[in-house]
């Protein structure tokens, strides 16, 4: 016949102490809600760092319960050790390599190898939904505007992302340079990703939300066959990277 598992009177208090650490700052994140963003990502972000100390703590707990432990704590260090061991062989060193590896596709993956060599404080601009959106977390250099971060949270923070898209919009769908110098000059981008195809195939024009979704085929056709960023002078003089459809330009070597 098999005993019941009770939980000891301390141990609910221990567990209890662990839930009123964590509450207030999730009331404090809510309650400054939405300068900190979103507030269940503090507690997300947390849970792994946390995991990390109560996971081994709560094991050790739970092997103190059986009986045939109670006598020997040196074995009941030894097993917990080995349960903790094989754990971390099993499912440790799972980190961003093997993450950025899965989800950059494969023809995108020599562009971020170029990006990931250039200066740490390098600025990178590109079509807000194409390969950028990927583009920090694998090559750790920062973007000038994604749409993974193109949040509508707070009036200034909108204002902000609404005049830097203005500004890539500009720039990508120009027919001169004028508006790219105005990026690296005002803005302070010092690279831009051009995607070839999004003028080249009708399939493949570039897309965002509005109030930009309604702007996109009419600036296309004005620019048809003007386009600045496919003449091949700025390809020549400024680009230090093209490949498959893919060029990245220095904004500095501009004609």
């Amino acid at each position: 016949m098999s005993m019941p598992f009770y939980v000891a009177p301390e141990q609910v208090i221990q567990l209890g102490t662990v839930s009123k650490t964590l509450a207030p700052g999730y009331r404090v994140a809510w309650l400054a809600a939405p300068y900190l963003y979103i507030p269940t990502r503090y507690f997300m972000f947390s849970l792994p760092f946390l995991l990390t100390f109560i996971f081994p703590w709560s094991l050790s707990l739970l092997l103190r319960r059986v009986p045939q432990l109670q006598s020997s704590p040196r074995i009941c260090a030894a097993i917990l050790l080995g349960i903790i061991s094989v754990y971390l062989i099993a499912f440790g060193g799972r980190g961003n390599v093997d993450f950025s590896n899965a989800v950059v596709e494969k023809p995108v993956r020599p562009l971020f190898d170029a990006i990931a060599a250039l200066p740490k404080n390098s600025l990178i601009a590109g079509w807000p939904l194409g390969p950028l959106r990927k583009l920090e977390y694998v090559t750790r250099r920062n973007v000038f505007l994604s749409g993974d971060l193109h949040q509508v949270l707070h009036l200034n923070f909108m204002q902000a992302m609404r005049e830097r898209m203005d500004a890539m919009f500009d720039a990508y769908l120009s027919a001169d340079e004028a508006p790219l110098r105005r990026l690296r000059q005002d803005f302070g981008v010092t690279h831009l990703i051009v995607e070839t195809r999004d003028f080249t195939d009708p399939i493949h024009a570039p897309e965002y939300f509005a109030p930009w979704r309604s702007r996109i085929h009419p600036r296309l056709a004005e620019i048809k066959d003007k386009e600045y960023l496919l003449k091949g002078t700025i390809h020549r003089q400024a680009a230090i990277f093209d490949h498959d459809g893919l060029i990245l330009l220095d904004l500095a070597k501009l004609p």
